[in-house]
Parts: structure tokens; sequence; C-alpha cells
């Protein structure tokens, strides 16, 4: 959850919020969409969260 987490809050660190909601759910919130559509957003986050994760030195993928 933490680095699923980071790689969230990476991606919306200019002009966005992320915050954890409950268990293994995440709610973000983006000002304006001058940069980003919602639909480019989307797929950035889908593929943001289905990269590799590496954990205690072996990859996982989600």
């Amino acid at each position: 959850m933490r680095l699923a987490g980071a790689r969230l809050i990476k991606l919306c660190e200019d002009e966005g919020l992320v915050a954890r909601f409950d268990g293994d759910e995440f709610v973000g919130m983006q000002a304006e969409f001058d940069k980003m559509s919602p639909e480019s957003m989307a797929r950035r986050l889908v593929d943001l969260l289905s990269r590799t994760y590496i954990i205690e030195g072996r990859s996982v993928n989600v």
C-alpha cells in the first residue's frame, strides 16, 4: 500500500491531492485538468499502478 500510495502522490504532487480512504482504497482529487484530461489521468494511474513493484528484493505484479 505504501508503494502504491507513493506512486499516486508522485503523479498528483504538483496540482492534486491523494489520500488513503480505507484499507486498499485511495481518493485522488485534481484541481484543474488544463494539463491533463480526466481520461489521460486515468490511463496514467492504471499504468503507474500496474508497473512491477520491488518488495524485499522480489518483483511483484499487481
